[in-house]
């Protein structure tokens, strides 16, 4: 998905919850340098709420993306611990390495 726009919501969640600057998080977003946690279907549109994992190098700590996925409007950032999905260690790890650029083992 190349078209990421925020929502002020997920604007305002990103800069009291993280260092992390909205550039980079778009960048995150945009190379895929994130784990599908879970999907929600959106009842009124034909589309899904998708809910990413990332992990924050300034932070050094994940987070939740959940990001339309017709519009490409992410809607909040929140800890995994606010997430509605079960969240594994090897999720965590794969997000980690991705934002690290080291390769995974197969």
């Amino acid at each position: 998905m190349s078209n990421v726009k925020f929502s002020r919501h997920a604007r305002q969640r990103l800069s009291r919850r993280s260092n992390l600057p909205l550039e980079d998080v778009e960048d995150i977003i945009r190379y895929n340098l994130c784990v599908i946690v879970g999907f929600e279907q959106i009842k009124k549109f034909s589309s899904r709420k998708i809910h990413k994992l990332f992990w924050s190098i300034p932070d050094e700590n994940w987070f939740v993306i959940i990001q339309d996925e017709l519009t490409g409007v992410v809607i909040t950032i929140l800890p995994p611990r606010r997430s509605c999905w079960v969240i594994t260690y090897s999720s965590m790890e794969k997000a980690k390495q991705l934002v690290l650029g080291k390769e995974l083992p197969q």
